[in-house]
């Protein structure tokens, strides 16, 4: 579910989370503060260099909508994402569906507006992402000491 106003975080960012999420969740409860907060400073260092290489992914996404799944593969461009539909509530795409998503590549290769519109959105992501890079060792580890009960070192 979706509440009003909030918007869906992009995947890069997902993934980012997820990882963070579960670097807490590994770090045995007795690693002390400063090896925990180098540690994750680490991640997100490798993080921010992947990123300055302009590294490409390409994934299976899967997108809920109007009471429809849809699978999607995503490949990574240096403009922008690229979706292509996979199946739709476990079936292949009909040749309707096929029809609309050749129609939709097509109008976005001849949108130059549309297409600047999701780099624009691509840059305010990259700028939300680099701003949780940045902050994410401190608040890591404060919540760590708060999680213990511990004193700031």
């Amino acid at each position: 579910m979706k509440l009003p106003g909030m918007k869906a975080l992009p995947p890069h960012i997902c993934r980012f989370a997820i990882f963070m999420f579960a670097a807490g969740m590994a770090l045995p409860p007795s690693l002390p503060f400063q090896k925990a907060k180098e540690l994750i400073r680490e991640a997100c260092y490798n993080e921010v260099q992947q990123r300055e290489k302009r590294a490409l992914w390409s994934y299976v996404a899967e997108r809920h909508s109007n009471n429809h799944v849809f699978r999607e593969q995503v490949i990574e461009t240096v403009d922008a994402p690229v979706r292509h539909l996979l199946a739709v509530d476990g079936h292949s795409p009909t040749v309707a569906q096929m029809k609309e998503e050749n129609d939709r590549h097509q109008a976005l290769r001849n949108n130059a507006s549309r297409r600047h519109a999701i780099q624009k959105q691509q840059g305010d992501d990259d700028k939300t992402m680099e701003e949780l890079l940045r902050i994410t060792p401190e608040a890591f580890v404060s919540r760590i000491r708060a999680r213990r009960g511990s004193p700031k070192e």
